[in-house]
């Protein structure tokens, strides 16, 4: 039974509720949020290509 009480607690404290603010989102926030994934999803794939040789030039100039 203390295990059962110990998962439910951490299940629980895993996803906390997002915040009231945060909610709702605008097609603008949405929108910005699908572009920033864009930009960090071809990042990502730049970097396990070969690291900073593959990075777009805007964002090496700053290495």
């Amino acid at each position: 039974m203390a295990g059962e009480a110990t998962t439910s607690t951490t299940s629980s404290s895993a996803h906390p509720p997002p915040p009231a603010a945060a909610l709702p989102a605008t097609r603008q926030d949405i929108q910005a949020a699908i572009a920033k994934a864009t930009e960090l999803r071809a990042l990502h794939a730049a970097l396990l290509q070969g690291g900073a040789r593959c990075l777009p030039s805007w964002l090496t100039s700053n290495l």
